[in-house]
Formats: structure tokens, sequence, C-alpha cells
């Protein structure tokens, strides 16, 4: 009996550790990658006056995003904020006489297609911004019942430096480390492009989202709180959805008048 009971304990870790080469091969199916998105904005500036003619500069950026809810019409896509933001733009091209500018907003998704982008609306103290893109398909991301526990492994889809190709998207592993002034911290590296790439625990369902990252410490990233994140998502979803129904359907009504 106890030279079996010896046997069962030195094959025991064996066993064990035979079962985490599965758990691990799953991740590639819980990955939201179908659910990524790319962000490129194109800005141009122009000018039409004695000092200032023609283009005056042309800039060009990335950032990431991700698919967050599916209706008949389109997707609501998430990112951070400050990749919405264009009030720093107006204020400069103020100065400039009769000056004006033009932004090209879209996101591709993992099979290289592009989306014209509106923006629904955003909150500066979190970070995060709603987007909505018609006609885009792709399948969504779940959020998470509840919220990550400080040591939780998460994972990261995302674009730094704009890295990013058909079917290739960056993913990077971490740790959930907790809040702090309504903030989140975890240990994910980061670069300019991760900004509004999703955060997911190890079921791939929505936890957070990059919005900063330490410039002297790269391997630390800041996102919403959780709560903070799925009350946005759950709030100015519905809000503009109503709205688009409704608009919609008095188009619809002008169409049947118009035609008859």
């Amino acid at each position: 009996m106890v030279k079996k009971m010896l046997l069962l304990l030195i094959f025991l870790p064996h066993l064990i550790m035979g079962c985490a080469p599965t758990t691990k091969s799953t991740y590639k199916d819980i990955l939201p990658r179908h659910a990524f998105l790319k962000i490129e904005k194109d800005l141009t500036i122009k000018g039409d006056g004695k000092q200032h003619c023609g283009d005056i500069a042309r800039y060009s950026s990335t950032a990431s995003a991700f698919i967050v809810r599916n209706t008949p019409h389109g997707a609501y896509v998430i990112t951070a904020q400050h990749v919405c933001d264009i009030s720093y733009i107006k204020s400069f091209v103020k100065n400039i006489e009769n000056g004006t500018f033009h932004m090209d907003f879209k996101v591709i998704d993992i099979d290289g297609k592009k989306y014209d982008v509106d923006i629904v609306t955003g909150n500066e103290r979190d970070d995060v911004c709603l987007l909505w893109v018609e006609d885009l398909y792709k399948q969504s991301l779940s959020v998470s019942p509840k919220p990550p526990e400080p040591g939780d492994r998460v994972f990261n889809v995302g674009a730094p430096l704009g890295i990013f190709q058909v079917n290739m998207i960056p993913i990077q592993e971490g740790i959930y480390n907790g809040e702090y002034q309504y903030a989140a911290y975890y240990s994910l590296p980061a670069a300019g492009g991760s900004s509004g790439s999703p955060i997911v625990n190890y079921k791939g369902e929505l936890v957070g989202m990059v919005h900063s990252v330490y410039r002297e410490f790269n391997a630390v990233s800041v996102s919403p709180t959780y709560s903070n994140l799925v009350d946005f998502i759950n709030s100015k979803i519905e809000r503009h959805h109503i709205r688009y129904m409704i608009d919609l359907y008095m188009r619809v009504l002008v169409g049947l008048k118009e035609s008859n």
C-alpha cells in the first residue's frame, strides 16, 4: 500500500504538469483577435490666407480599438478618448487665417478591410471613447461578468507602434495589479499605437483597455477601472442605439412618403 502511494505521489506532479499545455493551447481559441481593429488617422491642415496657402501640414497616427456590441446595421467600437479628441486641432487651426482641416478616420479589421467611423461620445476622466461603424459585422468581444483580482493573468491584443498586418496582431501577456485613483494598473508592455487595445482575462472576456503607459517604464499600462469601463459601455451604447433606431425609422417614413 505504501509503495502504491509513493508511486502516486511520484506520478501526480507529472500528471498535473501534463494538463498545463492543454489549458494553454486553448488561449488561441479565446483571444479576441477578430474583435480587434486598428485605427488609422490622417490629418491635413490647410490655409487660405496671405501667410499660409494650401496644405500647411499633414499628420498620420495609429491606435487600437475593439468591437464591443453588434447590431443588424453595424457595430459599436471602443477606443481611448485621446484618440477621438480633435479639440487641440481646432485650437491650432483657429490661429491660421482661413484655416481648415480634414480628418480621415478609419478602422481596419483583421482581414484588412477599412471602414469609416462616427465618433459617438467619450469620457475624458477614464479616457474611453465610443465609436459607431456602419456595416461592420465582425465578432464582438464579450464583457466579463466580474472584475479582475490582483494577480490575475491577462492578455492584451493591440497594435503598438502601428505593428499590424492581415491576420497578424501582437498579443501580450501580463498580470492585473489593482486600482489607484480612478485607474487600473496592469503589468503589460505597451507603446504608441496600443491606446484603445482590449485587456481580457483567461476566458477571453473584456476586463480593461490600455490608454496609457509609463514612458520610463513601459511594462506597466494604465486602464479605466473595470466598473467605469463597463458602465460607460452599457449606458452610452443604449442611449445612442435608441436615437439611431428612431432616426432610421424616420428616414424610412420619409422615403415612403416621397415614393408615394
